[in-house]
């Protein structure tokens, strides 16, 4: 009996072993998706809850889509809107409740809107033109908009409220808001001209203080996301053009890093401090990762794949993005295997860790 009894627990711990490796597996693979048949389909968002949003193009035009953590997509356009490129309805930005912030374009003008995690639609608008680009849990909703002035930031509550504020004397862009309403994005230091104009970073407390930033002094430099603790992330452009990926901390201090030698292209942080966005190398464009202290993970969404943009990662590691190959496909990357150990993340985040790539 004892000899059955060890035979089975041998048996029962070889099965559970093998399934742990199957899952490990199937938890790291790359799942694409089309949100229509026929169609190109660019992800934009992805929330805490694996649901990611963004817009596909078919034959009718330009629309909306969410994709909930089960595979399941749901299709939308704004009432009213215009489908024909570049007008249609482009969602930009899903928070953790499942509501969705973006544009769309009607009678000639662009317009704001908000998904409701049921799916009711309202539709907001400030100033001329409106271009939301990050709602954060509470449901505060960043972005630009357009007067006869220029372009300048603001920040609208729930409930309707709208803060509007100007980063520099030029065009301010809002590119991501976090839970503590700290807003971060980039603005102008010169009117725009047919040359790209010199651009320096910000980020605006939750009282309205704005504090600028300009990475090596080059006056390129362009923000994308904060976390909840305040890091930013985005890209700089050195005196050759060449694009660099970067860091900054709350209390203002910047590390650099590149995550392929042709040029990086960081565009979304989660609360962990992990980075995702895209790189140049050689012939292809590759996705990356970041983990908070410098270990960097490229890939490509498929072997077909030439090019892999990675435009958010969340807090559970999931990755999503789209990839070109005779198409454009959205994808979803389950969670890699976590690159750091606990006391190499403390040092890091105390500033002692090695930021090597």
């Amino acid at each position: 009996m004892k000899l059955i009894l060890r035979i089975f627990l041998v048996l029962f711990i070889m099965l559970t072993f093998t399934f742990a490796i199957s899952g490990q597996k199937a938890k790291n693979q790359i799942v694409a998706f089309d949100a229509a048949p026929n169609a190109t389909t660019y992800s934009a968002s992805i929330n805490e809850k694996g649901e990611i949003v963004g817009y596909y193009q078919d034959a009718n035009g330009v629309h909306g889509f969410l994709r909930d953590h089960h595979g399941k997509i749901a299709t939308f356009d704004i009432p009213g809107a215009t489908h024909n490129v570049p007008g249609g309805t482009v969602p930009s930005s899903i928070n953790a409740s499942g509501e969705t912030t973006g544009q769309y374009f009607a009678n000639g003008r662009i317009h704001g809107f908000i998904r409701a995690s049921d799916g009711t639609l309202s539709t907001f608008e400030i100033g001329l033109s409106t271009y939301p680009y990050s709602i954060n849990w509470a449901g505060e909703i960043t972005g630009s908009y357009q007067d006869i002035s220029g372009i300048h930031g603001f920040l609208r509550s729930r409930h309707g409220q709208v803060t509007t504020f100007d980063a520099g004397p030029y065009d301010t862009y809002p590119a991501s808001v976090n839970a503590r309403n700290e807003v971060t994005g980039f603005y102008f230091l010169q009117p725009l001209t047919p040359v790209v104009a010199e651009q320096a970073g910000f980020v605006r407390s939750p009282e309205g203080t704005i504090s600028t930033f300009d990475v090596l002094g080059l006056h390129a430099t362009r923000p994308t996301g904060i976390n909840a603790r305040g890091e930013v992330t985005g890209w700089y452009s050195d005196a050759n053009g060449m694009n660099h990926g970067f860091i900054r901390a709350p209390d203002g201090a910047i590390m650099t890093f590149d995550a392929a030698p042709e040029g990086t292209i960081p565009l979304s942080i989660n609360a962990n401090g992990e980075i995702a966005g895209y790189c140049y190398q050689g012939p292809k464009i590759l996705g990356f990762v970041r983990s908070p202290h410098g270990l960097l993970l490229t890939f490509a969404a498929s072997s077909s794949a030439n090019s892999t943009v990675a435009v958010g990662i969340n807090a559970e590691g999931e990755i999503a993005g789209f990839a070109g190959d005779s198409g454009v496909h959205g994808f979803l990357r389950n969670p890699h295997p976590r690159l750091w150990y606990p006391d190499e993340y403390r040092d890091w985040r105390e500033g002692r860790g090695d930021d090597a790539n």
